[in-house]
């Protein structure tokens, strides 16, 4: 009997010992940006299609981060040590790929649903990163259709396992000068997130749901009085 219950004790003493290790996994605190090149897009059959017009985006297949700080911020938090330069150092000049293709039919400012898993891939000097869409929308459109700006929600996975998988946001911007001609961009990746995302913006079907519910409340009111 004492004999099963220090096995017992040791089990659980290990278990915790295992579940400890796994908490201590600090998460990502990373920013990242950099240009990439071969950006390109399609059009709606508009003669002199430009980006005002474009249906399309694909980014460029591969790019080059121009600067990460040592420091990150996000949004309404104060500075930290930015651990993801620290412990895996990513220098300027590292690289990072992406195979991804947006399509902009039906895409508004609130945030929908499209999973793309390795929307980018960040190779550093101590390990690979992967940016995993969950969610785009679009962040801005300039008023003369010269620039895009998309933005992308997921998470930030390491594929050495020294950090936990931690919530990101990307912004990922198509530049075109004149309206004509080659499209260039760029993309800063934060993580977490270092800028809020607008609210999604409710189904017709939730709405319904709540407008039933409402007029429901008013008959209930209605009766007693």
């Amino acid at each position: 009997m004492l004999k099963r219950s220090i096995l017992a004790g040791c089990a659980i003493a290990g278990a915790m010992a295992i579940t400890g290790t796994a908490h201590a996994v600090p998460s990502m605190n990373a920013t990242a940006a950099g240009t990439y090149t071969g950006a390109d897009y399609l059009g709606d059959g508009v003669p002199g299609t430009d980006l005002g017009n474009t249906t399309t985006l694909t980014m460029g297949s591969s790019g080059t981060i121009t600067s990460i700080p040592t420091n990150y911020t996000p949004a309404g938090g104060a500075s930290a040590p930015n651990t993801f330069l620290t412990l895996n150092t990513i220098n300027s000049g590292e690289t990072f790929s992406s195979v991804t293709s947006i399509s902009l039919v039906g895409l508004t400012a609130s945030p929908m649903a499209d999973f793309i898993p390795n929307f980018l891939t960040i190779v550093g000097n101590a390990g690979t990163y992967a940016f995993n869409v969950t969610e785009l929308f679009i962040s801005s459109v300039a008023s003369d259709g010269s620039s895009i700006t998309i933005g992308a929600v997921g998470n930030l996975t390491d594929g050495s396992g020294d950090y936990a998988t931690t919530s990101a946001l990307a912004l990922i911007n198509f530049q075109q000068s004149g309206n004509t001609g080659a499209v260039q961009g760029g993309v800063t990746l934060g993580s977490p997130p270092s800028l809020v995302v607008p609210p999604s913006v409710p189904e017709p079907a939730s709405m319904l749901l709540l407008g039933s519910g409402l007029l429901g409340l008013g008959m209930l009111r209605r009766s007693r009085a």
